[in-house]
């Protein structure tokens, strides 16, 4: 089987990359291959292409790797020249009730290209369950997660697990290190911090604190010191919801 990657961003970089290393036959389009000579070191020029339609032609499955507002319209690219291609979306926001239409989901952050040889065995992938993506599945050799459905929902379920765990350390960091001598320091109290968190999370859903403790005195000293700072809204957000899940435990 041939595989064709629709986009050469920082997840079809990635994929081709996995493909390369897992001896997978594929071929990546790009508009810009003179742009992408930095990444030649890891992906060889002659597995990119500047011509789209000789990659829907030679490839029996098609990936796209684009933004989510370019979806349908490159969709509808690859089937002005073929309709009977099987076509891949690593997307967890578009869905298509077409039969030949599928999405695979990469349920990880990837902010840049991961030119590390397992990474994709090692992350998990969503998909809704078909005997196409059973047997990609088997050829790919990766782990996936079967769901009901995509939409927005989701997304956003999939976004607060990744991008929102970076965006709440952003936020936790731009804090504490105005009471640290030094970088290095900071980021071993982040480290600390977050990782017995997730820890928390993992083995039985438990907090700690004075939302455990129900301290709300420690709480308004918390918004009192917050006040005029742009943590504050993602503080009281979180005091919030969290009260209100803690509550509903009891």
């Amino acid at each position: 089987m041939k595989y064709g990657i629709i986009g050469a961003g920082n997840v079809g970089l990635t994929f081709a990359y996995y493909l390369l290393n897992f001896d997978k036959d594929f071929v990546v389009f790009t508009h810009s291959i003179h742009r992408k000579s930095a990444i030649f070191r890891y992906i060889p020029e002659n597995m990119f292409t500047d011509n789209f339609g000789y990659l829907v032609c030679k490839c029996d499955t098609i990936f796209i790797a684009t933004p989510d507002y370019a979806i349908e319209k490159t969709i509808d690219s690859v089937k002005d020249i073929s309709k009977s291609k099987n076509i891949v979306v690593f997307s967890g926001s578009f869905s298509s009730k077409e039969k030949n239409i599928y999405n695979l989901h990469p349920a990880a952050s990837i902010p840049q290209p991961v030119f590390q040889k397992r990474f994709f065995k090692e992350i998990v992938f969503t998909a809704k369950k078909s005997l196409f993506i059973d047997k990609l599945k088997d050829d790919l050799q990766i782990h996936i997660v079967y769901i009901s459905e995509y939409s927005p929902l989701y997304h956003v379920g999939a976004m607060m697990a990744s991008n929102f765990i970076t965006i709440l350390m952003f936020a936790a960091e731009n804090i504490l290190k105005h009471f640290t001598k030094n970088k290095k320091d900071t980021e071993l109290l982040m480290k600390s911090f977050s990782s017995t968190g997730l820890n928390a999370y993992f083995e039985k859903h438990k907090i700690s604190g004075p939302i455990a403790r129900g301290d709300m005195s420690t709480i308004e000293k918390h918004k009192s010191a917050l006040k005029g700072k742009k943590e504050g809204i993602i503080y009281k957000a979180l005091i919030k919801y969290g009260v209100d899940i803690f509550n509903a435990k009891k």
